[in-house]
């Protein structure tokens, strides 16, 4: 039984590693701490103002439009704060300041 198992796996030499588990060093030859990454899902649907107030675009403007009136549709133009509920999740997904715009 061993022996058919042997055949299904890669060689040591072969297996694949992705690029996340390779260790960073620094110029100092020392391992680096790994980076921190932002999502980039919410980097693009979100906005973050000075103040710290989360912004993200309107719901219900994407299809059907047309048996929308008018007024609805200038009413959905634009961003509108996220509810306090959702504000803390979204901000867990910056962690660095440059996108907390």
């Amino acid at each position: 039984m061993s022996n058919s198992l042997s055949k299904l796996r890669m060689p040591q030499g072969k297996r694949r590693r992705s690029k996340t588990c390779r260790s960073i060093t620094n110029n100092n030859g020392y391992l680096a701490m790994p980076k921190m990454k932002t999502n980039k899902a919410a980097a693009r649907r979100f906005k973050i103002t000075a103040t710290g107030k989360v912004l993200a675009r309107q719901a219900g403007k994407r299809h059907i439009n047309e048996w929308k009136a008018a007024k609805v549709k200038r009413k959905l133009r634009g961003f509108k704060e996220v509810s306090d509920d959702h504000k803390a999740s979204v901000l867990a997904m910056f962690p660095y300041k440059k996108y907390l715009r």
